[in-house]
């Protein structure tokens, strides 16, 4: 097994647990973030928790080769208010939903790096999902 697979699979079992690699960073309505896999955000003036769970699909189309279709690529989030259960949040690029509520705060997915290349195989490297916070 690579080392970036088993990474891959202690990053994974983390978020799935619940729990985030670093203390959540501090964020405020209006701010664009960015997290990796496993990483987590907390509002700054309010009480809820942002993390980064996983890549659910990436069929986005290489930035190096020319497609028919833009391809998508869908994102799972949780967020947690307080000492809540932690509510799974799905959010897309281009098609489906790219912003979803969670209490008083609305979450956008802004953009998912890194883009994919036409000679990858699999996926194009560690994650960074761009998000922005507004408030409602």
């Amino acid at each position: 097994m690579h080392g970036w697979t088993v990474l891959a699979v202690m990053t994974l079992g983390a978020a799935a647990a619940g729990c985030a690699r670093n203390p959540p960073v501090e964020v405020s309505p209006g701010a664009e973030f960015e997290l990796g896999i496993g990483e987590a955000a907390r509002v700054a003036d309010g009480d809820l928790t942002i993390t980064f769970e996983r890549v659910v699909e990436d069929s986005r189309c290489p930035i190096d080769a020319v497609c028919v279709r833009a391809g998508r690529a869908t994102i799972r989030l949780a967020t947690r208010s307080g000492e809540g259960e932690p509510v799974p949040l799905e959010l897309s690029t281009r098609e489906g939903p790219d912003a979803a509520a969670s209490g008083p705060f609305t979450i956008r997915l802004v953009a998912l790096a890194p883009p994919r290349r036409a000679r990858d195989s699999g996926e194009p490297g560690p994650y960074r999902a761009t998000l922005r916070l507004e408030r409602e």
